[in-house]
């Protein structure tokens, strides 16, 4: 009897199973095909089937708002929230359930929840048809830090509104935007750039803001250089580089191509290092080199150099250089638009340019080198390139290119790859663990430096933990469990957009407290190589190939 209760048992639970497989299948394609009536009716059942169960609880909310059963609506979302399925969307769809049973007061204080719970579209508010009839609302205009007449009120007020908004939305979307600074530090930087608003130039403003968001201690926290309008910033139009050497042009306009190949001495008379000094405290990045990686923009920026009082006027400077054979040179140089952006002579012959300098705006592609019997990738952009060129269809061609020509390794150059969808990443650490030939030591090698971010350094923390990869270069420009994800605010009053750090991402495990994951073999730039078209990470890579 009890072997024929449980055959009967296991039938039924066969049975149910497939039933839930088959009503998750009709629900996915009822909400795919925007299907609202039967996505309702397919995710009843899966809620009843299992009630705690966050996804379908949050996809059951959402087909209930599409179906315009708002009622129905609100404890659904209740519910999904309950179970933590991400509480500021469930909020907002709330809201919008709300506005569409015109109820004002319950509408607001479900956007206020969103907003606690750190919902980062604040700007979505603004622009969504559904909460049209509370836009005359103060309650919802302070929500979006809009509670003023742009047209009447004074520069100073408005300038202000910006500071103020800044720092409130900083605290409230990022992951922990007092952690690096301190609280008491950063509320004495704005009481004192707000104070000083009167007496600052408007990009003195912008160039504060920037100081303030990097206060953040992160390099996805920012304000951004406004790039039209008014308060439009500039450059000197040359290129920089931070070599071993120092740093050196290596790219210039037109009208100051004789500066290529120069090393930087001075600006306006101030040592090169006294002058980084000045403008590091509006870079944001998390660590030296993040940073490091964003200088030469800093250091050509005019608007910057001038409110951190290294050059007087903020529509030229002296900038000081030597040529190789240690004679000093010295070219005042005139600021122009950062956009359109201008156009650069480079340093070096470009017609020669190595493997890593080849291309590096197509997000990905591979090559076989036949005289070293290795294949190189470069993997530029964590992003697929269309709809039919994707990254899960890519890593295996490049490994049955490895295969198909005996390759004795892979090398997979990231050392601009920036960053991208880190999801995306996950067909290359599958593709490299299924690969019984190329995941060993000294069978695959990968090429990080300083550009190497965000979702790509989020890539490196994985490769570390995950496959028998060696890194060759520079340190990745992020620690491996870092604080990123921006999301974007536009600042009321200037229009100028911030982004904010809202989460935290953790690749390796949770005692890892390294700045980044170093190089196995080191290899930093240099300008001689550089100039000789010479990649010191290949050559690197190769030596260490004909050692084995």
């Amino acid at each position: 009897m009890r072997t024929l209760l449980l055959i009967i048992s296991l039938t039924l639970f066969g049975a149910a199973s497939a039933q839930t497989v088959t009503d998750l299948h009709n629900a996915y394609e009822a909400m795919y095909g925007r299907r609202w009536d039967d996505a309702v009716k397919f995710y009843k059942k899966l809620v009843d089937e299992s009630p705690e169960n966050p996804d379908y609880w949050g996809s059951y909310s959402q087909a209930l708002l599409e179906a315009k059963k708002f009622s129905e609506v609100i404890p659904a979302a209740e519910k999904a929230a309950t179970l933590g399925y991400f509480p500021w969307r469930v909020y907002y769809t709330q809201a919008k359930a709300y506005s569409g049973l015109a109820d004002r007061d319950k509408t607001l204080s479900a956007l206020q929840r969103a907003l606690n719970a750190k919902w980062y579209g604040g700007e979505q508010f603004g622009s969504e048809p559904a909460f049209d009839f509370i836009r005359d609302d103060v309650r919802f205009k302070r929500m979006l830090g809009a509670d003023f007449d742009k047209a009447t009120i004074s520069r100073e007020e408005g300038w202000r509104k910006d500071i103020d908004y800044a720092l409130r939305e900083a605290r409230r979307q990022h992951y922990d935007f007092d952690a690096v600074r301190g609280k008491k530090a950063i509320d004495g930087f704005c009481r004192r750039l707000r104070s000083d608003v009167p007496k600052l130039k408007d990009h003195e403003i912008v160039v504060g803001l920037q100081e303030l968001m990097a206060m953040g201690g992160d390099g996805h926290t920012w304000a951004l250089a406004p790039q039209s309008g008014s308060l439009l910033f500039h450059t000197f139009p040359i290129q920089l580089f931070r070599f071993k050497e120092g740093f050196y042009v290596t790219g210039a306009a037109e009208a100051y191509k004789h500066l290529n190949g120069l090393r930087l001495q001075s600006i306006e008379g101030i040592p090169i290092e006294k002058a980084i000094d000045g403008v590091k405290p509006t870079i944001s990045g998390e660590t030296s080199v993040t940073v490091d990686a964003r200088l030469p923009r800093a250091l050509t920026t005019p608007e910057v150099l001038h409110t951190k009082r290294v050059i007087k006027q903020v529509d030229q400077a002296k900038y000081e250089f030597m040529d190789k054979q240690g004679k000093t040179v010295q070219e005042v140089i005139k600021a122009v638009p950062q956009q359109p952006a201008p156009t650069f002579v480079p340093a070096r012959n470009v017609d020669q340019s190595p493997l890593y300098l080849k291309d590096r705006i197509k997000p990905y592609w591979f090559e076989y080198q036949a005289d070293s019997k290795v294949l190189f990738t470069q993997y530029n952009a964590v992003r697929d390139a269309s709809e039919t060129d994707t990254l899960r269809a890519f890593w295996p061609k490049v490994f049955k290119a490895a295969e198909d020509n005996k390759a004795e390794a892979i090398v997979i150059d990231i050392r601009w790859n920036g960053g991208g969808n880190l999801f995306l990443n996950d067909s290359l650490i599958k593709a490299i663990i299924s690969s019984a030939k190329f995941n060993e030591v000294g069978k695959l090698y990968v090429i990080t430096g300083r550009h190497t971010y965000s979702a790509a350094a989020s890539l490196v923390g994985k490769l570390d933990r995950m496959t028998e990869a060696v890194f060759v270069g520079e340190p990745a420009g992020a620690s491996p469990n870092f604080v990123g994800e921006g999301s974007v605010v536009f600042l009321p009053y200037s229009g100028i957009r911030c982004s904010i750090s809202s989460l935290y991402w953790q690749n390796t495990h949770g005692m890892d407290r390294r700045s980044w994951v170093g190089p196995h073999i080191n290899a930093e730039p240099t300008w001689e190589l550089f100039i000789q078209n010479r990649d010191p990470a290949m050559e690197a890579i190769l030596k260490s190939l004909r050692a084995a």
